[in-house]
């Protein structure tokens, strides 16, 4: 696993675009997890997933976003997909500080890479990755190799939604 995370690359305005205009399609979001995580705050936008331990795809809903799966496929290249969504946090929502490092597919080795991609910055958005707190600006528009064993913590203290776009990327041998 990473030791920090780093910022791979910018998206170019046609990625941009094409991000935005997919999640514009009236998707269904949905409360993250039923049960205790520290995602409560926010919904999801599930654009595939698999079970815990990322060994059986549940369901994929990848032809709803084909512009989205490219963009996806382009930064995995040839190595399968694991979990892939949307996450919204409306103004005053929050993810609880945590690390990831407790979840299956972190133990038992199938995860390779944790993307996240933010489509806006904003100086009310607390960002807090690797253990320090970051400007989401520096993020915006950016495709970040996320370190999810090192604590993390969201904070949206704008007057508006902060979408983000989180996949894992797994292991050829592994999937």
């Amino acid at each position: 696993m990473l030791e920090q995370s780093r910022v791979v690359r910018k998206l170019t305005k046609d990625e941009i675009t094409d991000l935005i205009s997919e999640i514009k399609l009236d998707p269904k979001w949905v409360k993250h997890y039923d049960g205790v995580t520290a995602l409560q705050d926010g919904t999801t936008l599930y654009l595939q997933q698999f079970n815990q331990d990322a060994t059986k795809l549940i369901f994929s809903n990848f032809k709803k976003y084909p512009k989205t799966h490219a963009i996806i496929k382009n930064i995995a290249g040839d190595a399968p997909l694991g979990r892939c969504y949307w996450h919204k946090l409306m103004p005053g929502d929050k993810i609880n500080r945590h690390d990831d490092s407790d979840q299956l597919h972190v133990i038992n080795g199938s995860l390779a890479n944790r993307y996240q991609i933010y489509l806006k910055g904003d100086d009310n958005f607390l960002l807090e990755m690797d253990n320090a707190v970051k400007s989401s600006k520096d993020l915006e528009f950016s495709v970040v190799d996320f370190a999810l064993t090192n604590t993390h913590f969201y904070q949206n203290n704008s007057n508006q939604p902060w979408v983000f776009l989180v996949f894992d990327v797994l292991h050829k041998s592994k999937s």
